[in-house]
């Protein structure tokens, strides 16, 4: 049985490919997570923080996966392959930020490697860098949506309004609309139109700290700020999600909760992303009046349809063809 080794750079990536790799017997893996994931929480000897893993031995492998973002691991993985003449290749795990991503490989092609696996073939339009012309890109799905798509949370009760933060202001500070912009004027807007939908839960990113927005809850005792985790413990699904741009929308599409999102920069993909499948806001006006009348505008859209079935599936057939 050949040998594969995978690196995913963040949090979303390894989503993004553990559920395609986990229950398969097709090849030996060794999964590395960057330093700033916590792999004891797979309890499995597979799953290594990248200081831990002995970089001699990637001569050892058969084939490399690695994520497409261009961090330092994914370049240190990548010229280690290159040296060991083994081939490689990366993936993209999200809809967005694709026009960025591709800029920091533009001038070190070669540190691509020979195939990119992508959750979607649209996203090929995106992708502007000279690529030669033996390289591939291969549709895989994407394997944790699809795990969401069959187990439908469907008997849930819909209560409140969570909105999710992302760190944009860590990356691109008051350039764009950002997760404060957010949250204020979630809430803004909801109190000023009356929208009475019940608790407001802020449901922060996984790199932010708990305290980020007692500002918000001083003066507001509606609103709560929790993880993830904490928050799916409840057990009941959103009335109405506000977002930034996060591959999170899908996890609303599936469950057909109205969802506004609210995004002014410049990358064309997200701007695609979020206008096929949610109520999209390229100001905070517009934000505003989405929110005033959410249920209306999201019983006359024709959001855009897509279905994840099937995406082990394709993973599988495009590792076998990988390793042949």
């Amino acid at each position: 049985m050949k040998n594969v080794l995978i690196f995913a750079s963040e949090v979303g990536s390894t989503k993004f490919i553990y559920n395609s790799i986990i229950e398969q017997n097709i090849f030996r893996f060794t999964f590395i997570l960057s330093n700033n994931q916590n792999a004891n929480i797979y309890n499995d000897p597979r799953f290594i923080n990248f200081k831990d893993f002995d970089l001699s031995s990637v001569k050892d492998f058969d084939l490399g996966i690695i994520s497409f973002n261009a961090s330092k691991e994914d370049l240190i993985l990548g010229d280690l392959f290159i040296k060991n003449n083994i081939k490689f290749g990366r993936y993209i795990d999200s809809w967005m930020h694709i026009e960025r991503k591709c800029k920091h490989y533009k001038q070190r092609v070669r540190m691509i490697g020979s195939f990119l696996l992508i959750p979607n073939l649209e996203l090929i339009k995106f992708i502007q860098i000279p690529l030669s012309q033996n390289f591939k890109i291969y549709e895989v799905g994407h394997s944790d949506l699809e795990s969401v798509e069959k187990n439908k949370l469907s008997n849930y009760s819909r209560s409140g309004v969570a909105i999710y933060s992302q760190p944009i202001s860590r990356y691109y500070g008051d350039t764009i609309l950002n997760e404060y912009d957010l949250i204020n004027q979630t809430i803004v807007s909801l109190n000023k139109n009356k929208l009475n939908l019940g608790p407001i839960d802020i449901i922060l990113h996984p790199s932010e700290h708990e305290n980020k927005f007692n500002k918000f809850i001083i003066n507001n005792p509606n609103v709560y700020v929790s993880y993830n985790n904490k928050f799916n413990k409840k057990k009941v699904l959103p009335k109405l999600v506000t977002l930034l741009f996060t591959t999170h929308l899908f996890y609303t599409y599936i469950h057909k909760t109205p969802t506004i999102s609210l995004y002014n920069g410049n990358e064309e993909s997200n701007k695609e992303f979020l206008k096929n499948y949610s109520i999209f806001s390229n100001s905070l006006e517009i934000f505003d009046n989405n929110i005033k009348n959410y249920s209306e505008i999201f019983k006359n859209q024709k959001l855009k349809k897509i279905s994840f079935i099937g995406s082990k599936k394709k993973f599988e057939n495009i590792a076998i063809k990988l390793l042949n």
